[in-house]
């Protein structure tokens, strides 16, 4: 029997079938992380940054398992801050 591997940043969330407790997740599963995420989020820490994650999940079926979502973790996008203008010199101040 073989064993399935996640690509990294890449991970499945199944169904909880038997929940017993009201407050467990309705669906619960793992993650493998890549050296590269972790290295840059790490990089984003010490430069006293968040190290936030962006998820994406594709909902899915499977005849074994039945509903699942797939998905992939990704460095969250930031917006590039915009250049700040030049300040404009005005040389006809006398001062």
């Amino acid at each position: 029997m073989s064993t399935y591997v996640s690509e990294p940043d890449n991970g499945n969330l199944f169904a909880i079938q038997n929940k017993v407790n009201p407050k467990a997740p309705d669906f619960r599963g793992n993650v493998v992380l890549s050296v590269p995420l972790l290295t840059e989020l790490v990089a984003e820490l010490k430069s006293g940054g968040e190290a936030k994650i962006e998820i994406a999940l594709w909902r899915k079926n499977s005849s074994s398992v039945g509903e699942f979502y797939g998905a992939k973790l990704s460095k969250a996008w930031k917006r590039p801050e915009a250049p700040k203008p030049a300040r404009e010199v005005d040389d006809d101040v006398p001062f």
